[in-house]
């Protein structure tokens, strides 16, 4: 998924070299665009609900023992 989203590359542990990850970690390094897509992604993390919306869910579900549909 993070390579879809353009923050990240993948490298597979079974395929993975040291000639390899370094490859890929200077790819992501010297490309602006992984720097930018991964600024989206901590603006996106940044605006989700915190802890707290958690536990208010946590304590719904157990006082209703209804699965939650909404929030």
């Amino acid at each position: 998924r993070c390579t879809e989203l353009g923050f990240a590359r993948v490298v597979h542990a079974l395929e993975a070299t040291p000639d390899l990850v370094r490859e890929a970690a200077s790819d992501v390094l010297a490309d602006p665009a992984y720097r930018r897509s991964a600024e989206r992604m901590q603006d996106e993390i940044a605006a989700l609900p915190g802890p707290d919306h958690a536990v208010t869910l946590l304590e719904r579900l157990a006082a209703e023992r209804e699965p939650l549909l909404s929030g």
